[in-house]
Formats: structure tokens, sequence, C-alpha cells
């Protein structure tokens, strides 16, 4: 009788067929843990009913903007100089005041940019953006306590926009 010689249990194909199942388990556990730790959850707002009381100043805004027949060019300089030159029938709504600029990432508000346009006279007013733009769709929001601008800009591609009141 011929004796059968066994291979050893490690170079068998069928045995690490089925250790690559619960190993590719724990292999992609560990990836979802390393990315729910390191990324941002975005969460809900707390104050959501405050937020919707907000709506209704919101529009307010809008409508001033409307009345005055206000807008806005805003352009690129350089990727971090933005440039905007307001248009109206009345200039003292945006002469001299603390006007914003908010460009906001749709999903991720870690990206969210807030800063202050300073006057260069004219009606031309800049701002130095701190760090660069993420590339894809920005809401853009100009604004004061008195009124405000809103509109859509696709980065980098679209490096020029036109804001105008919403009727």
């Amino acid at each position: 009788m011929k004796s059968l010689s066994k291979a050893p249990w490690y170079k068998s194909s069928i045995v690490w067929m089925l250790i690559s199942v619960p190993g590719s388990a724990v292999i992609m556990g560990v990836v979802m843990i390393v990315l729910a730790i390191s990324s941002s959850d975005g969460l809900v707002a707390d104050d959501y009913y405050k937020q919707g009381k907000e709506i209704n100043r919101s529009l307010i805004r809008d409508k001033r903007a409307s009345e005055y027949a206000l807008h806005a060019q805003l352009y690129w300089i350089d990727n971090q100089t933005v440039n905007v030159k307001f248009q109206a029938n009345d200039t003292s709504i945006y002469h001299n005041k603390k006007i914003k600029l908010h460009l906001r990432h749709p999903t991720r508000e870690g990206f969210d940019i807030h800063v202050k346009l300073k006057s260069m006279g004219n009606g031309l007013y800049e701002a130095k953006v701190a760090k660069n733009l993420k590339q894809g769709r920005w809401k853009v929001e100009i604004s004061t306590n008195i009124w405000r601008l809103m509109g859509r800009l696709q980065w980098p591609m679209q490096q020029h926009l036109l804001l105008n009141f919403i009727a």
C-alpha cells in the first residue's frame, strides 16, 4: 500500500480562501474606524428652531436688495484674492458698510470660508481668502445686516460670478 504524503495546511488554497473572508472584514473594519475618527461629521445644528426663525429675516434682506436693484460682480484675481464690484440705485446701501463674503461648501462645513470685504473705492471691494477653495460647487453669499445677495459658483471652472437680488 502506498502512503499518501500530506502537504502542510498553509499550502492549501482552500484554507487561504476561508481565512481571507474574515480577514478582509477585519481590514475593512479598521479602515472604517480610521475614516470615522479622522473625518468631520458635519452634525445637524442644535438650534434648528432659531435657524428657522432666521429665514424670515433673510427674506427681508433679499427684498431690500431687490428694492435697490443691487447686484454684484464677483471675480478672482488669483486663487486667494477676490474682487467684488457693486452697483445699485442708491450707492449708500453698500458704501461704508461692513460687507461679508461667505463661501459655503454644500456638504462639508469645515471647508466654509467667511471673510470681510475691504473697500477699494468706487464700489469696488476686495478680500484675501486665507485658504484655497476645494474643487466643486460653492454657495456664495455677500451680505450686510440690511441686504443679501446669493449665487452658486463652480470652482475652478467659473472664476467670475454675477450675483443678483432674488425677485
